[in-house]
Order: C-alpha cells, then structure tokens, then sequence
C-alpha cells in the first residue's frame, strides 16, 4: 500500500496535511527538520503524512550531477532511475541497526513474563552466529527492496562537482520543484547523524510506518550534500516504471568547468536543450575566490 510509507503516494498538490500547523510563523528550517524527524521516527504517522508535512518545504529547484557515461542523454532526457543503496559509493548507506538483546527481551517480555533474558544468550555462540546471519540478510534484503533517487540543493557545490560529475568535466541537472511531478510527491530529506536508524521496533511490530526509514539516515560527514530522495519500494516499480519521467520539470542545465574534454556530447546537449528551450550554463572557476560561477551559453 504505497499511502503507507512505501513509496510514491497521491498527489500532494490540493491536500497538505493538518500536520502542517506543526509549522509556526517564524518557525526556521532547523525547526521544521526537527518536526519532520519526530514525524518520521513515530510509528502511528505514515508515510504519506511525513510527506505532507515536508510538501510546503521542498526547495523550488533541486539537481543531480551526473556523469558524461553511457547514459548521459537519458538523463538529459528527463529520465530519473532509482538504484538500490547497495549501488552507491557509500557502504553504509541505508544502514540498518538491531539490537538484538533489546529484541529478545521485549519478545519474551511479550510473550512470556520471565524478566530479563540477556544471561541467557550472553556467552551462546549459536545463538551470536544465528543474530549475526539474521542481521546480514536483513541488511541484504532492506537495501534491493528500497530504490533511491538522489538530489541536492545547490548547482555550485564544488565537493558535489567533484564526487559526481567526473572531476568538474560532467554536468548537473536543473528540476523546477515548484511544478507538480512524481518526484515532488515523494521525495524526504535526507537527516545526518552519527547513529544508524534502530531498526528493532520495525522487528518487532512489523511497522510500515517506519520499515524504511534507514534511506533517510546517512553518517554526519555527508552532510555537505544536503541530499533531499525520492524513493519506491520493489512493490512499487513491479507496477509502474523506473525510470521516472522527469522531462517536464528540467529548468536548466549546468556544464562542469572542466567539460570541454567532452567536446561532442556537450554538442549534444546544448542541440537537444536548444530545441526543448532549456538553458544551457557553463561553470567557471572564480578567479579570486573559491567558488564557481554559471555563465550562460545557450
């Protein structure tokens, strides 16, 4: 049921959420992403809800940077694919964390009266192997059941130049988040911590409403990514198609300083956002600062 939590819900556009009056006048962003992680982290709130809430907060430009690979003109082109986390550059993407002597006692405390059961399994080598073999399983199916598409808010991030658009020689998408699309209606922002999401409660109760929170969980030295995720669950995609279709919502289109070793596939680029009217900006390195700056080409 994709209004749980699980993936791309109804469209948002006529139908925020009462949820919203958590968000005061003069309220700042700290506050509403305080809001918004209490929201998400309770199980009694869906999916749905936490997006609601988000909805009146998402930035009116978003970008991916994206390489000049095989695949650079479908992205271009408007196409957004989810990847699973396992994919990405981080290894601790979506991780999961379980603490199992938490599980066990709550289980048994549920289930049988008896107190505490930590001693029992303290020293049991079989039952560590057997937590051990759960965990990674687990782990393993959380990250091929959730697909992730990731965006950022700021064309002119230099570390994000550097990490994901070839060293400054790829380019960055433009998405106008301001029109109604099928991103805008399911896409959360991404909270930097130095703990993993405790998982233990989604094994226990078989919660929905927080079964894949982990994608929006990611160590605090990611940080300067400021990542915002849109996301669908295998369920979802079973029944609809990834990649998404983007094309309407592309509002411009940044080339790396460093793009010209990519001569005939800028050509292309600039010939296909001609024809659609996209503009087309250069970046260039500040000759006194550290920053760049976009010139306009096209």
């Amino acid at each position: 049921n994709l209004d749980r939590k699980t993936g791309f819900g109804r469209n948002n556009t006529n139908r925020i959420c009462d949820l919203n009056s958590c968000k005061r006048k003069g309220e700042t962003m700290e506050d509403w992403k305080k809001t918004y992680r209490n929201m998400l982290e309770d199980k009694n709130i869906s999916y749905q809800q936490v997006r609601e809430f988000v909805f009146p907060n998402i930035p009116k430009r978003l970008y991916r940077y994206r390489e000049f690979d095989e695949y650079y003109m479908n992205n271009v082109s408007g196409e957004v694919y989810l990847s699973y986390p396992c994919k990405f550059n981080d290894p601790f993407d979506s991780a999961i964390e379980i603490d199992y002597l938490k599980y066990t006692n709550l289980f048994f405390q549920r289930e049988f009266p008896i107190g505490k059961v930590e001693d029992i399994f303290k020293n049991n080598d079989v039952i560590k192997k057997e937590f051990d073999k759960h965990y990674q399983d687990t782990y393993k199916q959380f990250q091929e059941y959730v697909s992730i598409a990731c965006f950022t808010t700021s064309f002119n991030n230099r570390l994000m130049w550097s990490h994901y658009a070839d060293n400054h020689s790829g380019f960055c998408i433009e998405y106008d988040m301001t029109q109604d699309s099928s991103i805008k209606n399911a896409i959360l922002p991404v909270i930097y911590d130095e703990q993993r999401f405790d998982c233990t409660e989604v094994l226990l109760d078989h919660s929905p409403n927080i079964a894949i929170n982990p994608v929006f969980y990611k160590d605090k030295v990611w940080e300067y990514e400021d990542e915002w995720r849109t996301y669908g669950t295998k369920d979802y995609f079973q029944v609809h198609k990834n990649p998404i279709d983007a094309r309407k919502i592309i509002s411009a289109i940044y080339l790396g300083a460093k793009s010209e070793e990519h001569s005939h596939e800028v050509e292309e680029v600039k010939k296909y956002a001609l024809d659609k009217k996209i503009p087309v900006y250069k970046m260039e390195m500040s000759q006194r600062r550290y920053e760049l700056n976009p010139r306009r080409i096209c």
